[in-house]
């Protein structure tokens, strides 16, 4: 079992960079940097979180050979995932049709955009022109999250490896976007002209 461990500490390594890297004034997942939309995408943000805690619940049990316990932590990450999603559509059907200047003021702006087209691209997803497009963007990555998991069976061996990078890397790749998508949303709010 000391690859799942090393798998499981690579993939708590990955959600603490993604955490220590917040940058935007919103939160960390796909949140609405605007009034009117922060409470709804507040709330989405913080029931992909309890999906993620629950994926790590079923880490851990995976880690204990307890896979009775890993399956029921994964249908409540489910669960969560899902209700996440049914939230960040509703901040789509409310967010605006606001052009998106991608226009950074300092570097690191420029980075985090050159880092949010790059997950894009990886993902095969056009870069948003619009903010509701941005919107619709989160729910997109946590469906193809959900269709990882979903997919995705676990014994306690050493053929669980395959499913965990990819359900690692997938959650990695959801929570780097989360960020990516909450700064150029506040790129996007702070544009002139713009009320908040």
């Amino acid at each position: 079992m000391r690859p799942i461990r090393c798998l499981l500490y690579t993939g708590f390594c990955i959600v603490l960079a993604g955490l220590v890297s917040l940058q935007a004034s919103a939160g960390p997942s796909f949140d609405a940097d605007r009034k009117g939309l922060e409470k709804l995408s507040t709330s989405a943000g913080a029931e992909l979180h309890r999906g993620l805690q629950k994926s790590h619940e079923m880490l851990m049990y995976l880690e204990l050979r307890d896979t009775l316990h890993a399956t029921e932590a994964k249908a409540a990450a489910l669960e969560h995932f899902n209700e996440s999603v049914a939230l960040y559509k509703k901040v789509t059907a409310s967010a605006p049709e606001q052009k998106i200047l991608y226009q950074p003021r300092d570097d690191s702006e420029k980075d985090a955009i050159a880092a949010f087209q790059k997950r894009l691209q990886e993902l095969d997803i056009a870069v948003p022109d619009t903010e509701k497009q941005l919107a619709s963007l989160a729910v997109t990555v946590v469906t193809r999250h959900i269709h990882v998991l979903e997919r995705s069976s676990f014994k306690a061996t050493k053929a669980d490896y395959t499913p965990l990078r990819k359900v690692l890397r997938s959650q990695a790749l959801l929570l780097d976007l989360g960020i990516l998508s909450s700064i150029v949303w506040s790129l996007a709010a702070d544009q002139p002209g713009e009320s908040r």
